[in-house]
């Protein structure tokens, strides 16, 4: 994620955070990276409460046996051949990590078709006893509210259609007194009124909790990013320096391929900051630093601010040769900027100078000394004038030669 998607982020959490009654609509954004981080979670949770609960809804053919043993076979081809197979598929579905639609709804579906065949069983029986089989579907309103704790938009979906299909049936038992009926039903409402309540508050607190998690873990990454960047120029810092370093010299980072490194360093900037003054000298830092910024590759090049008026370059991927001719491009990118420095005795605009060196994290040379090896090269250019790469393209050595002088 970008540092401006980031901040975009942060800005739909505090929204979300302040606006309290939106809480069950995340904005786009939020509610893509709450799936991205809960969704798998999600369906896990699902899956085994809907493998326990169909454990238990099988477990109710002993229910069956005793109360309505006139179709206790049919109430074993409803719950194993029917309802059984339905509820597997939809385990099935979830293993593969579907939409939140598809996710939610399924379980939806599969709290209504359970409730339509416990319905089906009770007023197909003639059985004296029926009367008392359709009150175990308090259990799955119970299950799909508060266990399965389906989003609230589906809880509601669920809750009517369970309470419609049970207001149907009901009322219409012929051997089921008025009174009773009316008991049952608002018994039934009761239930999933207060189940809904248990879910919204539920469903609330866990987005709420997790709005103020991700807002926390933000704030921490927003804290370590500028822990590792310099405030003034927007370059990484010694610290991102070492990190890189560490990175590219870990084993599994590619111990062949070789790395470069580019230690810049402003020509003349103490006349510069002392002519011109301490704001016009930290303008200038910033403009190189974009420069700088400007001519890098991608992701493989990485500038950091080293120190002062000095710069370096980490090139992952990179021979002698390109790192030279990378730092050529740097160079004639801030001398073609023409950023006035009449006190400069190299011209009258600010020059840089350039030290280039590289070697592979699998020979015995150190980061600290590919560094080192860099630091000398740019000595050498200011020896040889200043306002130019070393070693020049036409003469670039392998960057062991330079270590090895400088061990020398």
């Amino acid at each position: 994620m970008t540092e401006k998607s980031k901040d975009q982020l942060r800005d739909h959490v505090e929204r979300q955070l302040a606006d309290k009654g939106s809480l069950l609509t995340f904005s786009p954004m939020v509610k893509a990276r709450y799936e991205e981080e809960t969704g798998t979670a999600r369906c896990r949770h699902l899956v085994i409460c809907g493998l326990f609960a169909l454990a238990l809804y099988n477990v109710f053919l002993i229910s069956d046996w005793r109360l309505i043993r006139d179709i206790s076979d049919q109430a074993l081809i409803v719950r194993l051949a029917v309802v059984t197979p339905l509820a597997l598929l939809i385990v099935a579905i979830l293993l593969r990590n579907p939409s939140p639609f598809v996710r939610e709804a399924s379980q939806t579906s599969i709290s209504i078709i359970v409730t339509a065949s416990v319905l089906y069983l009770s007023s197909t029986s003639d059985s004296p006893l029926a009367i008392y089989h359709h009150f175990g579907v308090v259990l799955v309103i119970l299950f799909a509210n508060v266990v399965q704790q389906l989003h609230f938009p589906y809880a509601v979906a669920a809750s009517i259609g369970t309470v419609a299909l049970y207001v149907g049936v009901v009322l219409n038992l012929d051997n089921f007194p008025g009174e009773a009926s009316l008991t049952a039903i608002m018994i039934m409402i009761g239930a999933a009124v207060f189940t809904l309540i248990a879910n919204y508050t539920l469903e609330r607190q866990l987005r709420l909790a997790y709005l103020l998690g991700l807002r926390d873990r933000l704030r921490k990454e927003e804290l370590e990013a500028l822990a590792r960047i310099d405030p003034l120029t927007g370059l990484g810092n010694r610290r991102q320096l070492d990190r890189r370093l560490d990175a590219l010299w870990t084993p599994t980072a590619g111990a062949s391929t070789p790395v470069g490194a580019i230690l810049i360093d402003v020509d003349h900037f103490k006349a510069y900051n002392d002519n011109y003054g301490h704001p016009a000298g930290d303008l200038c830092l910033k403009r190189i630093a974009a420069l700088i910024a400007g001519e890098l590759r991608g992701t493989d090049d990485v500038a950091f601010r080293f120190g002062g008026e000095e710069f370096v370059v980490i090139l992952a991927r990179t021979d002698m040769m390109d790192g030279v001719r990378i730092a050529e491009r740097i160079r004639k990118a801030i001398e073609a900027a023409a950023i006035p420095h009449a006190y400069s005795a190299v011209a009258p605009y600010v020059t840089v100078s350039l030290g280039v060196s590289g070697a592979t994290p699998e020979s015995t040379v150190t980061r600290d000394e590919m560094i080192l090896s860099a630091d000398t090269a740019l000595y050498a250019a200011k020896r040889n004038g200043r306002n130019q790469v070393w070693p020049p393209r036409g003469k670039a050595a392998a960057s062991v030669t330079h270590i090895r002088e400088v061990r020398r």
